[in-house]
């Protein structure tokens, strides 16, 4: 299974401005906006990685091969196509009468209603929604990601041994996290 993303997000999970704050930059200054965008993309990233789903809407594709139930990223908003692809690579956009959404649990699937054992992609968007409808527990755990980032710009600190005490915080994202 291999899922990619079509249309990015538009807008970020935490303003640059929240991001200053937590920070304890200055807001009236624009110097460090660009690094600080970056570390928020990054820490963004992190914790979609860490929590196996999107954070704002964004379009996927997932594609499968020989599958006749296909598993989407949480959290579902909608799917615009489903199609099954043959050995011979021809393509079959498959009406809405044939296959169902499984939203029932965690991980939202497309089921087909008749067997096939072809490729099947569907295209789809997930995420929250925008920055606002990011749980708050994310938010912050995206915070103190981007202020360790921030304070430790290398690999390893010269005279110590490199060792960035995650456990307490990632408990943040614990209620959220979904595994496959």
């Amino acid at each position: 299974m291999k899922t990619i993303v079509i249309t990015p997000a538009s807008g970020q999970a935490v303003t640059t401005a929240l991001a200053k704050q937590h920070l304890r930059l200055p807001t009236d200054s624009s110097d460090d906006d660009e690094f600080v965008d970056h570390l928020i993309a990054v820490a963004t990233e992190r914790a979609e990685h860490q929590l196996g789903r999107s954070l704002l809407t964004k379009t996927y594709r997932t594609i499968a091969d020989d599958v006749s139930c296909l598993k989407l990223l949480p959290t579902l908003q909608a799917v615009s196509s489903v199609v099954l692809v043959d050995e011979d690579g021809e393509e079959t956009t498959l009406d809405e009468s044939d296959y169902y959404i499984r939203n029932s649990g965690l991980i939202p699937s497309i089921v087909l209603k008749v067997a096939a054992q072809k490729t099947m992609m569907a295209t789809y968007d997930a995420g929250y929604g925008g920055a606002a409808a990011v749980p708050k527990s994310i938010v912050q755990w995206i915070l103190v990601d981007l202020a360790t980032l921030y304070e430790n710009r290398e690999a390893v600190a010269a005279g110590s041994v490199a060792s960035i005490p995650y456990p307490f915080v990632d408990g943040l994202l614990d209620p959220h996290r979904v595994s496959y």
